[in-house]
């Protein structure tokens, strides 16, 4: 008799220990679940020679508050937090947000991303593939030579191309201050590219003080 006693006795203990397991089981589901944020698509505007604007939105913050957010970039695909050319950090304010990019090379092609982080990590938008426009070349004026009354012999030296193909130069003149192409008396065209070059201006008046 003493033996059915013991065992009646434990079947109640051992159905009370998987009705404990299974409530604590059920706790553990109900805790809370964070995600990384989730970034809507970007769009770029105002592209110069060594800037942009980005716009873009965060969609999801994963349930978590968002601690900065910025863009990436780089000139190879997918730039990184760890593997990039280039990046800016602000702190985060609302859904939208609009950042501006500077420093970067003229006639480049690039590859950017924005990105946002909380902490559970941090998460990045669309690519966007861009080219910046090419820069404005740098040249020197030459002395003034050679000077008769009504020509004389100048030049320059094309000195950066700004990123972009040098497609013609030479020299501009008046006989007010800073002729431009667009508004002179006498202009020459001198070949293309890098290096120096040699201008003759002619057709000049006598005893007359020019710009060049």
């Amino acid at each position: 008799m003493r033996l059915k006693t013991k065992h009646l006795l434990t079947y109640p203990i051992a159905a009370l220990g998987i009705m404990v397991f299974f409530i604590f089981g059920c706790e553990e589901l109900e805790m809370d679940y964070y995600e990384i944020p989730q970034l809507g698509q970007i769009s770029l505007s105002g592209i110069t020679s060594n800037s942009l604007k980005i716009n873009g939105s965060i969609e999801d913050d994963g349930g978590l508050p968002i601690d900065s957010i910025g863009l990436v970039w780089s000139t190879s695909e997918h730039p990184t937090l760890d593997d990039n050319e280039g990046m800016i950090s602000e702190d985060y304010e609302t859904g939208e947000f609009a950042l501006s990019v500077t420093g970067l090379s003229p006639a480049t092609q690039y590859h950017i991303r924005a990105w946002a982080a909380n902490n559970e990590g941090a998460s990045y938008s669309n690519q966007v593939e861009f080219t910046t426009e090419g820069g404005l070349a740098v040249v020197s004026t030459a002395e003034v030579t050679e000077i008769t009354h009504n020509s004389a012999t100048s030049g320059g030296n094309a000195e950066d191309d700004g990123g972009a193909e040098i497609t013609a130069r030479g020299v501009v003149w008046r006989t007010s201050e800073d002729p431009t192409v667009d508004d002179n008396e006498g202009m020459t065209e001198d070949g293309e590219g890098l290096g120096e070059f040699t201008s003759e201006l002619t057709g000049l008046s006598a005893e007359t003080a020019y710009y060049v």
